[in-house]
Parts: C-alpha cells; structure tokens; sequence
C-alpha cells in the first residue's frame, strides 16, 4: 500500500510516549495506532492520551486489543485499575480483539470493529462498479464455532476465567518475589522478570516453555491452562536453581 510506519517511543513502562507521537505526526500522517495489552509486557497505552492528540489533528484512531480486549473488560468488573481503551473514549475509530487467544476461541478467529460502518471500496474487472466487502466467497463455519463459544461463555464465564489467570498471575509474582527475583509489577495475565542466562537455560532444558522480551526480561503468560499446580511446580524448579544466589 506504500503506507510508513513511524514507530514511536516507549515510556519506561513500556507503553507508548505521547510527546514521542506527538513529534511523528506530519501532512502525510493518516492514522494513529495504539495498544490496548501488548504482547511482551501486557501494557496498555494512555488510549485517552492518543485520542485527545487524534481529534485535535483530524486523525484517525486505531486501538490494538488482540490480546487484552477479552481481558480488560473483565477486570473492570472486578474493580482492577487498569486503563480504558474502548468505544466509550470519544476518537477511537476502530478496535482490534481476538477471540482465538484470551476469548478462549476456535483458531481462525478474529474481530475488526468499527465505530462507524465502515466504506471499503474495490474496482472488480468482472462486475459492474465497485466490491464493497472485506471479504468474499468463504467458508462460515469458523464465524458460527466464535459465536457459539461467545454466547455459551458469556459474560460471567469470561469474569470467571480472567479471574483465575490474574489470581495464579499473582500467585507466581508472590512466589518469585519471595525467591529474591525482580519482577515487573503485571498488568495483565503476562509476567516479566530478571534470571540470569544460565538459570534460564536450565529452565528450557528441565522443559518449561518460557520466552525472553526484547529487553532482555523473562516473560510468562498465564492463560487459561495454566493451573496453580503448574506455578507451584515452576517456583519449586527456580527454588532449587537460585538456592545459592
């Protein structure tokens, strides 16, 4: 599409700097995208902040929910602190969740909203006009397998479920800060913290499917399936590989 990205600055704790945003917005700016729930650390950006900077440049707005937007919701009912990011904030255009990752949800499945129905428009050599649909001719099974996976969980199940992933979040945030290790205070169901190289390894050999984020922290995310015997079984493991640090 011959669209740049401009990739703006972080905050030191990993979410979006608005002067940074600020500074990258120019004539041929088009859209501003910001991110509810980020992959490495589970930020969420000053959604609110973006807006204000949006509607005083006539920019459109985007918010990346893949992860967090079947998670904050559900936080909220349960009185967490945690930032808005939705259509409730006055300048976000549309919003991105999915499904098939926190909503517990068939593989493909994905959700693009919109607060406003949106105008796509492409030339068709074979029809008379313009196609005005995102997609075409394709199969509907894995729509109908989404909604029927949303209207059996509904709203209660998906409280339920978020809150044990952040009650064994906390659980191993306890766990290692009793082990002497420095952990990032979690937003969400995703957890950094600093081991060294060697203790990691060891890890990865004993069969713990852990990851590292670009700064160097290592990161966990607790879904759904991950169980209080799991972390209990994890904390031992570290225990015994720290015991002489």
């Amino acid at each position: 599409m011959g669209i740049k990205v401009r990739k703006a600055g972080i905050n030191d704790d990993f979410t979006v700097n608005l002067n940074s945003v600020k500074n990258l917005i120019n004539k041929n700016t088009i859209a501003v995208v910001g991110i509810a729930g980020n992959t490495e650390y589970g930020a969420i950006d000053d959604i609110e902040g973006l807006a204000e900077i949006c509607k005083g440049k006539n920019l459109y707005l985007h918010v990346d929910a893949a992860f967090g937007g079947f998670i904050i919701p559900f936080l909220k009912r349960q009185n967490y602190d945690v930032r808005n990011f939705d259509f409730g904030i006055e300048g976000v255009d549309s919003i991105t969740i999915d499904p098939h990752k926190m909503g517990m949800n068939i593989i493909p499945s994905g959700m693009l909203l919109f607060r406003k129905e949106p105008k796509f428009s492409v030339n068709v050599s074979y029809l008379q006009g313009k196609h005005e649909r995102l997609l075409g001719t394709f199969p509907a099974g894995s729509a109908a397998g989404c909604y029927a996976c949303l209207k059996f969980l509904g709203e209660y199940g998906y409280t339920e479920i978020v809150r044990e992933c952040m009650e064994n979040t906390k659980y191993l945030a306890d766990g290692l800060r009793r082990n002497n290790i420095e952990i990032l205070n979690p937003v969400l169901n995703i957890l950094n913290f600093n081991i060294r190289k060697e203790i990691y390894n060891k890890l990865v050999e004993t069969g713990w499917i852990i990851s590292k984020t670009s700064a160097g922290y290592t990161r966990i995310v607790i879904m759904p399936h991950t169980k209080k015997a799991h972390i209990k079984k994890f904390l031992k493991d570290i225990k015994q590989l720290t015991k002489n640090e």
